[in-house]
């Protein structure tokens, strides 16, 4: 937000996902590619080389604005002062949770994809890396469409309803045999992780005051990255102990469901905040 703007922030973040989720769509058909006639070690190798641009564009970035005194004397206070913000402040506390809820259940393409590939479509390499380009272009699709038609603060529809889109296309896949449809299903599920990641990073960037963004985005960044590999540690659990098909159903399952358990609490919490 100090880089862009408060007005500007939304098609800011859709245009960092295009360009991320972009590189996502090329990335998985080229690891693939590589590793069915190179090997790993190849692609290992470009991959670590391609960082080398990354480091070059990070040392070009500059803020907007001055760095803003600490209000704590230790990381442990800092951090603490975002949690408070965040429990105390019902709308911030209802985006933490779906995005507890959805990246922890719903969020394991990384061990579900391949798994599902191979196990349930009975492909290989190639064909994994097609479906993970396939989610990859769907969420390409997704940023433009926020770049393009996203404004301002986004209204809590375009956060509740892709959540509950992308619970339903995992829970779905539980029941797709064929790859063409699984590509499909996949490219939805990209589209609307992407509207659900942008409009939760919008939300709670323009509501946090100033002082505490920091903080609060820290916490945020927890909960969303924090809350993957324990999902996908029980995923990864599941489809070894009942199947693939299993694990999608559990997964889009409690992720519908922490969807729901945290839209009721949300409506309890007006009722006692009004």
């Amino acid at each position: 937000v100090e880089l862009v703007g408060r007005e500007d922030l939304m098609n800011a973040i859709a245009l960092n996902s295009a360009t991320f989720n972009a590189a996502r769509v090329v990335g998985p058909a080229l690891g693939g590619l590589l590793i069915a006639r190179y090997g790993t070690a190849v692609a290992f190798l470009l991959n670590a080389l391609s960082f080398l641009a990354v480091v070059v564009n990070l040392t070009l970035v500059r803020s907007g604005s001055e760095a803003r005194p600490r209000r704590g004397t230790t990381i442990r206070e800092e951090l603490l002062d975002g949690v408070r913000y965040a429990t105390r402040t019902p709308l911030v506390a209802l985006i933490l949770g779906l995005v507890f809820a959805v990246s922890t259940f719903a969020m394991n393409h990384g061990v579900l994809v391949p798994l599902f590939a191979r196990e349930v479509l009975h492909e290989g390499v190639d064909e994994f890396g097609l479906l993970m380009a396939s989610l990859g272009a769907g969420a390409v699709v997704g940023a433009v469409a926020l770049a393009t038609f996203g404004d301002g603060r986004p209204p809590l529809g375009a956060v509740v309803i892709p959540g509950v889109g992308v619970a339903l296309c995992i829970l779905g896949l539980a029941f797709v045999r064929h790859f063409v449809l699984a590509a499909i299903v996949l490219f939805v599920v990209g589209a609307m992780q992407i509207v659900f990641q942008n409009a939760c990073n919008t939300i709670v960037q323009v509501t946090v005051p100033d002082d505490l963004r920091g903080r609060v985005m820290g916490v945020y960044m927890m909960v969303f990255a924090g809350a993957t590999p324990v999902g996908s540690s029980l995923i990864g659990s599941v489809a070894e102990g009942a199947g693939v098909p299993a694990a999608c159903a559990v997964g889009g399952g409690l992720a519908l469901l922490g969807v729901l358990v945290q839209l009721a609490r949300w409506r309890r919490s007006k009722d006692v905040y009004a």
